[in-house]
């Protein structure tokens, strides 16, 4: 069974906004996708999928990564931010 434990750092320019996720991933799925944090933006996520499960097949136990919001505000474009840091437990 595999342990996974996201902290998520949502940046803007007001502020930031930090939650913790904790997953086991024996029965998670495998999708990653974090909704953005702005009421106001329209189809905006954050897919962390592909740094995630690329860093749990190479069995790293902590891995971290930055993404920007891909929705739109108006005519322009989301400027928000994550930041992730994760750690994994890998057990037998």
């Amino acid at each position: 069974m595999l342990r996974l434990e996201l902290a998520i750092e949502e940046r803007s320019e007001i502020g930031s906004i930090r939650h913790t996720r904790r997953v086991v991933i024996g029965r998670a799925p495998a999708l990653f996708l974090v909704p953005c944090g702005d009421s106001r933006c329209v189809d905006g996520e954050h897919d962390l999928t592909m740094a995630v499960m690329g860093a749990l097949h190479a069995h790293e136990e902590s891995f971290g990564g930055d993404d920007g919001c891909t929705g739109s505000l108006g005519l322009g474009l989301c400027a928000r931010v994550i930041h992730f840091e994760a750690a994994a437990e890998y057990g037998a």
